[in-house]
């Protein structure tokens, strides 16, 4: 079979046999099917003919079609931002082997985020395994004290303030009073406070010589 131009396209039909015979000096983008194989070809520049084969074609910097057994990097531009690039792999289909296309990240710009250790992460979900009660305290009323001096790393802060109190317990950072603190307590009440460590935890009473009861869990 000869090859045959369809009326009024740039499409042309052939057999097997006539592939290699496609004609040249057509339009750029001109197709061509294989009517035995159902193969479809292009030309790109009106001279050669590429077989389209609608696959998704992974290719290095120089633009080598990644297939031999070798593997290849493949260089990776994010652009500015906070883009997270994770591990790229892609294995041969080839059975029996193990080589893998590598991705090399070059982040353009903003900030790079590394890889969470996920099993830290999932342990901060689980109940605290321990309690550790602390000395009771007492401060002067418009003096703010740490509930706990020493670095203390914890998950929670249990405060209560003293059932003999009269007045109230102020909590917050250090700079914690009577008009800036963000709970306070009535005697025998309590709080829990999610916090990392104990000794950023301040305490300050409106009556002098009261105090907490408090202890951590971690």
């Amino acid at each position: 079979m000869a090859i045959i131009k369809e009326t009024n396209v740039s499409r042309w039909i052939c057999d097997t046999a006539d592939v290699a015979s496609l004609p040249t000096g057509v339009p750029a983008g001109s197709t061509a099917i294989d009517r035995q194989t159902g193969k479809k070809y292009i030309t790109y520049d009106g001279t050669n003919w590429t077989l389209l084969d609608n696959r998704s074609r992974l290719v290095d910097s120089g633009g080598t079609e990644v297939t031999e057994t070798t593997g290849h990097s493949v260089n990776v531009n994010a652009l500015a931002g906070t883009a997270i690039i994770g591990k790229v792999g892609i294995d041969q289909t080839t059975p029996g082997t193990t080589d893998r296309v590598t991705a090399n990240v070059d982040k353009v710009g903003g900030t790079a985020q590394t890889g969470r250790d996920i099993a830290a992460d999932l342990a901060k979900l689980q109940p605290p395994t321990s309690i550790t009660n602390l000395p009771a305290r007492t401060t002067n009323a418009a003096t703010a004290v740490q509930v706990v001096v020493a670095s203390t790393p914890c998950r929670v802060v249990h405060v209560v303030a003293k059932p003999a109190n009269t007045g109230v317990v102020y909590l917050g950072d250090i700079d914690v009073s009577a008009v800036l603190y963000i709970e306070y307590l009535n005697a025998g009440d309590s709080v829990d406070i999610p916090i990392d460590d104990a000794n950023k935890l301040y305490f300050d009473v409106s009556v002098s010589g009261e105090g907490i009861q408090a202890g951590y869990l971690s």
